[in-house]
């Protein structure tokens, strides 16, 4: 019983980690104190805490002693007023967490604008697969009562034999 809750509480840690990740862009295990480092198992460790697992695993977890645990969690609400990189990445975080994350918060204006022209181009090119669609679309809407005839008179496992037939009866009369 104690494996089967050390491996989900593992599986819920990595997937936080991951998650954190993604969103401050800088790897969560680190012996670095740099505030870009600390600020990703900041986050971390609140929203594991808030969770209810204890300091002691999560700052296993973060190869941190528990007391460092316990100081990021008494820091967190009041870095939370003042820290804009801490509080846009912890709302990033949860909303993650909750399914409704907005990766486009992340992209500087020049990111931004070269992925709209970037959107802009496969989007063109959408367009124009549909038109083509649209028109082998008309082209064949022609065939649809003579195709529903086919596929409703032939035996299964004879379509060879059917598709020879009309490819010879094709053959003749435009040959003609």
């Amino acid at each position: 019983m104690k494996w089967e809750l050390q491996k989900k509480q593992q599986k819920e840690f990595d997937e936080l980690r991951d998650i954190v990740e993604n969103v401050f862009r800088v790897p969560l295990v680190t012996k670095s104190r740099h505030r870009c480092y600390v600020t990703p198992r900041m986050v971390f460790a609140r929203v594991l805490a808030d969770r209810g697992h204890s300091k002691k695993s999560i700052g296993r977890y973060l190869t941190r002693n528990h007391s460092t645990v316990i100081h990021y969690c008494n820091k967190f609400d009041d870095l939370y007023k003042r820290d804009k990189e801490l509080t846009v990445g912890y709302d990033d975080v949860m909303s993650c967490l909750k399914g409704k994350y907005d990766p486009v918060r992340k992209f500087t204006p020049p990111q931004l604008i070269k992925r709209v022209f970037r959107l802009q181009d496969q989007n063109e090119k959408l367009r124009e697969a549909l038109r083509n669609l649209e028109e082998d679309s008309k082209l064949t809407s022609r065939f649809d009562r003579l195709y529903a005839d086919i596929a409703r008179r032939t035996p299964l496992g004879k379509e060879e034999v059917v598709c020879k037939a009309i490819i010879s009866t094709l053959n003749g009369v435009l040959s003609e």
